[in-house]
């Protein structure tokens, strides 16, 4: 695009679904655009531009096509902020781009780590089926910085341990009872101990079982 000035000669909508937006300069097509930057920067038939004011226009819309595609995935359920760079980054936007749609978000509270871990751990407890090795080996694959997961997880103390790890044994132990009591310890050891329970925990457990 050169410095010249350019006058928008038409606006024709091109994604209903999308609110596309494709602009015109005589029957040259210029870009596609959405209707958040049409807004945004007041763009409308008639509007004369600059050759810097039109990047800073398709630079905008490359922001929001970020932004709307991150703003799709926080629809089906939270992220943590690595995880949705990640998948920005499989959409091909520019670190640059992602870099400023993450800041956005998380000026909007729309991404919050801090809060993510607190709500995975929470459910986690609820549904009470995992042991705090295997959360915390989830929460790090998921890009989840080791302070927030080890604030989270203090609300998964010993007691509860226990109880969860105890709950889970005997429903496993109902399936064993024909099995040698050696047998059984070493089953249902593994199988607490794939549940991410801690080896002191998992003895214990057992101890009062077995």
């Amino acid at each position: 695009m050169s410095e010249n000035i350019i006058t928008i000669s038409r606006i024709e909508l091109v994604s209903p679904r999308r609110k596309i937006y494709a602009l015109y300069n005589g029957e040259e097509l210029l870009c596609e655009l959405s209707e958040n930057t049409l807004v945004h920067f007041g763009l409308y038939r008639g509007t004369a531009v600059s050759g810097e004011r039109y990047r800073e226009i398709v630079a905008y819309q490359e922001f929001d096509d970020a932004l709307q595609q991150a703003l799709r995935y926080l629809q089906n359920r939270p992220h943590l902020r690595g995880e949705l760079a990640e998948k920005l980054r499989h959409k091909q936007f520019r670190r640059e781009v992602i870099e400023k749609v993450l800041i956005h978000l998380q000026r909007k509270n729309y991404l919050n780590d801090g809060e993510y871990t607190r709500m995975f751990i929470n459910e986690a407890l609820r549904a009470g089926k995992t042991g705090p090795l295997r959360l915390r080996q989830k929460l790090v694959q998921k890009g989840a910085a080791t302070e927030l997961i080890d604030e989270a997880l203090t609300r998964y103390d010993d007691e509860l341990q226990f109880s969860v790890c105890k709950r889970l044994a005997e429903k496993k132990l109902a399936t064993l009872s024909l099995s040698a009591k050696n047998d059984r310890y070493k089953k249902l050891s593994a199988f607490l101990a794939q549940k991410g329970f801690y080896h002191e925990t998992i003895r214990a457990v057992l101890d009062a079982l077995l």
